[in-house]
C-alpha cells in the first residue's frame, strides 16, 4: 500500500499544477477550446486542446494514435508489431521506421535497466490473457519454459536494412510500457509543429492506473500563447522508487514507463 502513495501524490500534484498553470493560456485561446475521450491503445485516452485549430488538433491527434495502435499494438492481430512476433524466429522482417525506431529505443532501454524493463516478453504477458475478457492468474509451470535470461540481447536490428530478427522461439516483443510515451511524443510534437497548439492537456495514462509520475520540460521562448514560452509536463517512470521491479529508470529523455501523458502548457507572453 505504501508504494503506491507516491503515485498517487504525484497525480495530485499534476492536477494541481495543470489546473494552476493553464490559467497561462490567455483568455482568447481559452475561448477556443475543443475535447475528446475515446478508448485507444488499451486505455482511455483524453485530449483538451486550446487555440484557432483545437477542433483539428483533437481530430489529428486521435488519428495519429490510433495509427499508431494499428503498428504497435500486440494484442490487435492485424497490427504490424503482431505479424513480426509471428514472422521474426524464422527470418528477419523488415519493419516501417516508426516500429524500428520503438523496438530500438526500448532494446536500448531494457540493456541500461539490465532488464528490469523486458520489452520481450511477449509471450509472457499473454498467459494473462489481458484485454480479451478471459483474463486468468497462470501457473508457475506455464511461465518457467519461456523465460529467457536478457531476452533484449536475443533480437537483432539490422539498421540499415530496417530488420528485425529473433534468436529465440520464447522471444515475442510487446511495447506496453513505451509505446503510450512514444505516441505522447509524436502527438505533441505535430500538434505544435502542424497546428501551432501550444496550449492544452494530452492524456495516454497507463492501463489501470491514474497516470504516471512526471518531469517538467520548456518549450522553446515564442511557443507558448502570446509568443512566450511553454511548460509540458512529460510522463517518465517513478524511478526515485526503491522497488526496480515496479518502477525503472528512465533512459536520457525517453518515453518509458506504463503511459506518456503530456500537459501542453502557454508561458508568459514574451517582452
Amino acid at each position: 500500500m505504501s508504494k503506491r502513495i507516491p503515485y498517487i501524490g504525484a497525480f495530485l500534484m499534476l492536477a494541481v499544477i495543470c489546473s494552476v498553470l493553464l490559467t497561462g493560456c490567455s483568455k482568447s485561446l481559452q475561448s477556443q477550446s475543443a475535447s475528446r475521450t475515446e478508448l485507444v491503445m488499451s486505455t482511455v485516452v483524453i485530449i483538451t486542446l486550446y487555440g484557432e485549430q483545437a477542433q483539428e488538433g483533437v481530430n489529428a491527434a486521435f488519428q495519429k494514435a490510433k495509427d499508431l495502435e494499428k503498428i504497435l499494438s500486440s494484442q490487435n492481430e492485424k497490427s504490424e508489431l503482431h505479424q513480426v512476433n509471428q514472422s521474426a524466429y524464422d527470418h528477419e522482417v523488415e519493419v516501417s521506421d516508426t516500429l524500428f525506431t520503438v523496438a530500438q529505443r526500448s532494446l536500448q532501454y531494457c540493456k541500461e535497466t539490465d532488464g528490469a524493463l523486458d520489452c520481450t516478453i511477449g509471450k509472457i504477458n499473454d498467459l494473462w490473457a489481458f484485454g480479451t475478457g478471459n483474463a486468468k492468474l497462470p501457473d508457475e509451470e506455464e511461465i518457467i519454459p519461456l523465460l529467457v535470461d536478457k531476452g533484449y540481447e536475443q533480437v537483432q536490428l539490422d539498421e540499415e536494412k530496417r530488420t528485425i530478427r529473433f534468436l529465440n522461439p520464447n522471444i515475442q516483443l510487446d511495447f506496453g510500457a513505451t509505446a503510450k510515451g512514444f505516441a505522447a511524443d509524436e502527438i505533441k510534437n505535430m500538434l505544435v509543429e502542424e497546428y501551432g497548439i501550444t496550449c492544452g492537456i494530452i492524456n495516454l495514462p497507463p492501463c489501470g492506473h491514474s497516470g504516471p509520475v512526471f518531469d517538467l520540460d520548456v518549450l522553446p521562448a515564442g511557443a507558448g500563447p502570446g509568443g512566450g514560452g511553454g511548460v509540458y509536463l512529460h510522463g517518465l517512470p517513478p524511478d526515485a522508487f526503491e522497488d526496480q521491479n515496479a518502477a525503472v529508470r528512465a533512459g536520457p529523455r525517453g518515453p518509458i514507463g506504463d503511459g506518456g501523458t503530456h500537459c501542453l502548457l502557454g508561458g508568459p507572453p514574451a517582452p
